[in-house]
Parts: structure tokens; C-alpha cells; sequence
């Protein structure tokens, strides 16, 4: 039975305290080390472990990819504008910012595929890059250390919970679904049994 799906209480504390070391480097670099695509990155390493998508291989190849797509769309289609700003409607900086954020994951997900770097939260680092929010080299290279960091991070909870007890619980074993999957063998079984009756 493969071990997949982790603890809601320890994969919680996991997740929080991967942000945590992040956050922490944020705050004393003055630094973007904090940005939205950490949080589906940390989730996937703290839920998934295991998993092929939390290898380490693929999280900093993903992201990699999403940067450099990033910029490429972004400085080719959408230089100079930010999403965070406002844009009138169908105007063509909307345009430009739209497409830039399109053309961005479509490459990502080509890449990733093409390369077996399959990191789902790589889209999001893309559009964080295509959309105008990190832009210059010296955001791109923060990026790419926020994900090494976040991955050494990783190695170090996954050794202080593996010397604590089981990472994770079967697949299947304590959660919603297992409750509904049990149910369902509970009705096969009574219906096999009262077939062979008959």
C-alpha cells in the first residue's frame, strides 16, 4: 500500500514552518523572498512527501522553468506594465499583460512536460513573473534561492519527523475518502455474501 497522504495536524505545522523560515528571511534580508507561489510549493512538500512532484529535481527545475518563461514573455510582450496596476478595459496594456500571462504558462507546462520537470506550482511562479510583479534578474536569482532555501528547509523537517514517527499514513487510512472507500467495500462484500447465499 503506498504511504501518500501525510497527517492533517504535523503536515499543517510542516507547511507553516517551511513559510516560516521564508518569511523569517523576507524580514531580515528586506528581500522578496516571500511570494504566492511558495505557498502551493510548500503545501505539495509538507502533503506530498513521497510524491514525484515534491523531488527536489522537479521543484527547483519547475520553477526554473516558470522564471525564465516568465521573463521571456514578459519582456518581449508585456515590458514595463504590472498587473498590480490598474488597466482600462480593453486596453492595450490589458492586452499585452494578458497575453504575457498566457503564453507564460503554456510555455511552463510544455516545458515541464517535455523535461519530466512536472511542478504544478511552477504556473504560478510564471505569472508572478509574466504578470510584472518580479521582473529583473536580481528577482529572478531570489526566486531561484527561495526555492533552494525552502528545500534545505525541507531536508530538515523531514529528518526531525522521520525521528519522531511515520511521515505519513497510508494512502486511503484516516481520511474522508477512506471512510467513503470503506463503506463502499462494506456494501460489495455484504452484496457478494448474500449472492453466494442465494
Amino acid at each position: 500500500m503506498p504511504w501518500r497522504r501525510d497527517k492533517p495536524g504535523p503536515a499543517s505545522v510542516h507547511a507553516a514552518a517551511l513559510m516560516t523560515v521564508l518569511g523569517l528571511t523576507a524580514l531580515v534580508t528586506g528581500q522578496p523572498f516571500l511570494f504566492p507561489s511558495l505557498g502551493p510549493s510548500a503545501y505539495v512538500l509538507a502533503t506530498g512527501i513521497g510524491d514525484d512532484d515534491s523531488t527536489p529535481r522537479r521543484v527547483v527545475g519547475g520553477h526554473f522553468i516558470g522564471v525564465v518563461a516568465g521573463l521571456a514573455t514578459y519582456h518581449l510582450l508585456a515590458d514595463g506594465l504590472v498587473a498590480t496596476q490598474p488597466v482600462p478595459p480593453f486596453s492595450m496594456a490589458g492586452v499585452r499583460l494578458m497575453t504575457s500571462a498566457t503564453v507564460a504558462v503554456g510555455l511552463t507546462t510544455a516545458a515541464m512536460l517535455a523535461t519530466d520537470l512536472r511542478h504544478p506550482p511552477a504556473c504560478a511562479t510564471t505569472l508572478i513573473v509574466g504578470l510584472g510583479l518580479l521582473t529583473s534578474v536580481q528577482e529572478s536569482a531570489i526566486i531561484m534561492v527561495a526555492i533552494v532555501l525552502l528545500l534545505i528547509v525541507q531536508q530538515g523537517l523531514l529528518a526531525v519527523r522521520r525521528a519522531t514517527g511515520p511521515l505519513t499514513v497510508p494512502s486511503g487510512e484516516g481520511t474522508p475518502e477512506a471512510s467513503t472507500q470503506q463503506g463502499d467495500r462494506s456494501v460489495t462484500d455484504e452484496s457478494r455474501a448474500g449472492g453466494e447465499n442465494n
